[in-house]
């Protein structure tokens, strides 16, 4: 019985490491607002800023979309450089708050990345 517990507290440890390194190699996607410039806007401007509900890292083999809070459907979108999509998927952060993308075997460059939910949009670029 001892070896087995010791060896279920063995892979669990195995499992923590793994976990804590994939985050330090992991780099953020800095997210900005892509909201229209010619929207019109509110007359009396909120002095608040505005926070970001989203976190997305990059390691070299996936991306990782963290919704800090439910925010609803969200639309994720990469595109290349041309604008061709790579990619294109719907979440319900509703219920699940972290969104794992495969990289995996896409082509070396420059990406955009576009997330909208309600009425925010944002984008970022990301280099494989």
């Amino acid at each position: 019985m001892k070896k087995l517990n010791f060896m279920l507290i063995s892979i669990f440890m195995l499992f923590v490491c793994m976990l804590s390194v994939q985050s330090i190699y992991a780099n953020d996607v800095p997210l900005k607002s892509d909201n229209d410039p010619n929207k019109i806007q509110s007359p009396r401007p909120s002095r608040a800023p505005q926070q970001v509900a989203v976190r997305v890292s990059l390691n070299d083999y996936e991306m990782f979309v963290n919704f800090n809070s439910a925010v609803g459907v969200a639309k994720i979108i990469v595109e290349d450089l041309s604008g061709g999509i790579v990619y294109q998927d719907v979440i319900d952060t509703n219920f699940e708050s972290q969104f794992i993308l495969d990289t995996y075997g896409w082509d070396s460059g420059i990406y955009k990345l576009k997330i909208s939910y309600g009425s925010i949009s944002l984008k970022g670029n990301f280099e494989l």
